[in-house]
């Protein structure tokens, strides 16, 4: 398939000997196609990306016209130029050899009622290749693009598909459209590493010979870097050799082909970089941009985006241009995360991913639509698929502080144990990793803290205890705290925005309590959970109405206990009081205990604090 000798101008004949005899009476004539362009950015083992390869939507039909059009302004339909290979006229040199005018150039060339550029279109949109890689592989097999006056075989054999170096070409294969399009589904083939198709050169180590002549002109192995180079290779099996290279577009020596190395060099020229970054300075500027689509460009206004976009990961160097670069191209403003790449899909781009938006995670993350960098289809292939967006956000670095993103500002998981609760959980929701400098970008509200969390402003004396529904409850002293065994080495010193989401309830914490169900229990004795029957309501003097209600996984983690009862017993005394109606009476003696049908395992120990809080008789 293709030819070692890809110096393959404009082929006149079909016969080999006549093929020959043309290519090397074009080097001593000239190409039709000249160019300064040198071979020295030629790498072996990454001749184009993979994203360039792929990068089908990098032309339309009416840029791939208006690009024939430009290499051959006029063509010389009926031979009356002078022939470059003697014998008169184009016209009389043709008829000749057996193909007589009219010769029909690529740009006016039609099949099937498609032109050219509809048929090179329609290949790279079915098989997702770049329509440049196609125009170029047209021009390296059979000099289609700049001939004047293309011969019928040329067209026939237009890829050079079925066309190995060591045998006649396939006729199945024959045919312009047959051509494009086989060298299209070859391409996708490798591209996809389809079990299907053989491929002989793959990602890795490979053995490449310089020359279809193998004994004479010898190999090496060459570390394939990426499939769009494996294709390529698979295509036209040699790489160009030292002489090959020095020589640019003209030729090298006998154990030289130049297919691979014509590839590069058109491409270039034509095209720009097959490798490189996609971010670019303009010379004696130190302003770094990025190409977008439709002839536009973007500033890189902050290291965070650059890194967003992959430096380092996606790219190895920017590349400079000339001030003439920007000519005709159109300033876009600054680079954003917020992405779409000539496609409906919005995406998050960073650390050289790519994550999917739906239309709530935008509102979540702050973005509308139409803020968003439209970028060529080409890049879209650099980035990793991650996914879609998530509202629960990890930062990628060693810390891992985990962030709730909604509203478009971002709350804080203070600690394992605030992500683990809420209700739902958030830890049963999906999270997606990004960097600290992204989120960094996101305003931050109020933090999320675990129930039972102690807090205080930095500048107050105040504690409050964090329960669910984002309510924070008031402390109001020192016995409280001790009462729930509370200690305040465990306050955590906020400043007040850290707890703006967090509503103060009415009424602040009390030593009764109730849960979100139909108990209520007395907290006391440094972190013991009585429940208190129903029946005593009204000897507590409890209105549940006005209790302070708690979350169940809060209240849980207090040591369950004895239920309430009548009888009560400070911890630093033996003195045991009866409560009746709100009051409590010292009972004197074991003997009073039993008269009131109690006995000493009733007694329940409570704070003094409690204790002190109800009235004596």
């Amino acid at each position: 398939m293709s030819t070692a000798n890809s110096l393959r101008l404009p082929i006149k004949s079909s016969t080999l000997a006549v093929v020959i005899a043309i290519i090397f009476a074009s080097v001593l004539a000239g190409f039709m196609f000249t160019a300064t362009a040198g071979a020295s950015s030629f790498n072996r083992a990454k001749i184009i990306d993979d994203s360039v390869f792929t990068d089908y939507r990098s032309m339309t039909v009416s840029q791939i016209q208006n690009f024939l059009n430009s290499k051959v302004p006029v063509c010389d339909t009926n031979g009356t130029k002078p022939s470059e290979y003697g014998g008169g006229t184009r016209a009389q040199y043709g008829t000749a050899n057996g193909f007589p005018p009219p010769y029909i150039c690529l740009k006016n060339y039609s099949q099937g009622g498609k032109s050219a550029a509809r048929i090179i279109y329609d290949a790279a949109q079915e098989f997702r290749i770049s329509p440049k890689v196609l125009i170029v592989l047209l021009q390296k097999e059979q000099g289609l693009v700049t001939d004047e006056w293309p011969a019928p075989v040329q067209y026939k054999t237009a890829t050079g598909y079925g066309c190995p170096d060591t045998a006649a070409c396939d006729s199945q294969y024959y045919g312009f459209t047959n051509q494009v399009r086989w060298a299209g589904r070859m391409f996708r083939a490798i591209m996809d590493a389809s079990p299907t198709w053989y491929t002989p050169y793959v990602v890795g180590s490979n053995r490449i010979y310089y020359h279809p002549d193998l004994n004479r002109c010898g190999s090496t192995n060459v570390t394939i870097q990426n499939r769009a180079t494996a294709a390529l290779y698979s295509y036209t099996p040699y790489q160009p050799n030292s002489a090959a290279l020095n020589a640019g577009y003209g030729t090298g020596n006998s154990c030289s082909s130049y297919g691979n190395r014509n590839f590069h060099l058109y491409f270039n020229d034509w095209f720009g970089p097959t490798t490189g970054s996609y971010f670019f300075r303009i010379s004696g500027s130190s302003r770094e941009y990025i190409a977008g689509s439709n002839n536009t460009y973007y500033y890189v206004p902050t290291p965070e985006i650059k890194s967003a976009y992959g430096w380092g990961r996606t790219t190895s160097k920017i590349t400079t241009h000339n001030s003439n670069y920007l000519d005709g191209k159109t300033y876009a403003g600054h680079l954003k995360p917020l992405a779409r790449f000539e496609n409906d899909a919005v995406y998050l781009i960073d650390s050289g991913q790519k994550f999917h938006f739906t239309r709530s995670m935008l509102d979540h993350y702050g973005f509308n639509l139409g803020q968003e960098s439209l970028l060529p289809s080409s890049l879209e292939t650099i980035f990793r698929d991650r996914g879609a967006v998530q509202s629960i956000a990890k930062v990628n670095d060693e810390s891992g502080t985990i962030y709730l993103v909604e509203n478009g500002k971002k709350r804080h998981f203070v600690g394992p144990s605030a992500y683990r609760s809420g209700s739902p959980a958030y830890n049963t929701l999906s999270k997606v990793e990004l960097s600290y400098g992204l989120l960094r970008s996101i305003p931050e509200t109020s933090s999320i803290y675990s129930e039972g969390s102690l807090v205080r402003f930095n500048s107050n004396v105040t504690v409050y205890l964090i329960n669910s529904a984002s309510q924070k409850i008031v402390i109001p002293d020192r016995n409280t705290m001790d009462g729930y065994g509370f200690k305040f080495s465990n306050v955590r010193s906020v400043p007040p925005s850290r707890l703006a989401a967090y509503e103060t309830t009415s009424a602040p914490l009390g030593s009764v309590v109730k849960d979100s169900g139909t108990y209520t229990y007395l907290i006391t004795n440094s972190g013991k959970r009585h429940r208190i029957p129903e029946e005593l309501y009204s000897h507590f003097g409890i209105n549940t109405s006005l209790l302070q209600p708690l979350s169940t996984p809060l209240l849980k983690r207090f040591v369950a206990a004895n239920d309430l009862t009548r009888v009560l017993k400070s911890p630093t005394s033996n003195d045991v009081y009866y409560i009746s109606e709100y009051k409590k009476q010292r009972v004197a003696s074991p003997s009073k205990l039993r008269e009131l049908d109690f006995t000493s395992s009733d007694v329940i120990t409570v704070s003094d604090s409690y204790l002190k809080s109800i009235p004596n008789k």
